[in-house]
């Protein structure tokens, strides 16, 4: 068997420092992280409220294609939810669902108003 030898001495100890330690900065750059997405966040909820949608403002001049005006708007379920668009003297009911939209053309306005009189 082989010997140990007698005269191994014992490994060197860490240095310790009595200086003060940086800070962490986890946490300070944890909470800018925080302060930034809080504006962020506020930035869109006031972008939608004045009308903002996706790239361009609601009442904006590219909105809606000209001459058409959304005449009623009525939400039937979640979900759901039926428009008549108007156009001059032509009305369409669109009926906007999870399934699909569908596009129905409605009577012409003067018309309605004669239909239940009597000939």
């Amino acid at each position: 068997m082989p010997t140990v030898a007698a005269s191994v001495a014992p490994a060197a100890p860490i240095p310790f420092s009595h200086e003060s330690a940086p800070a962490a900065s986890g946490g300070g750059s944890l909470l800018v992280a925080a302060l930034l997405l809080g504006a962020a966040f506020a930035a869109l909820w006031l972008l939608k409220r004045s009308g903002w949608k996706g790239g361009a403002l609601i009442n904006g001049p590219c909105a809606q294609a000209p001459g058409v005006s959304v005449a009623q708007r009525l939400r039937l379920g979640p979900g759901c939810s039926a428009y008549v668009l108007h156009d001059g003297d032509e009305r369409l009911l669109v009926v906007e669902a999870r399934s699909g939209v569908q596009v129905a053309a409605l009577r012409p306005l003067a018309s309605t108003a004669n239909d239940g009189a009597a000939p």
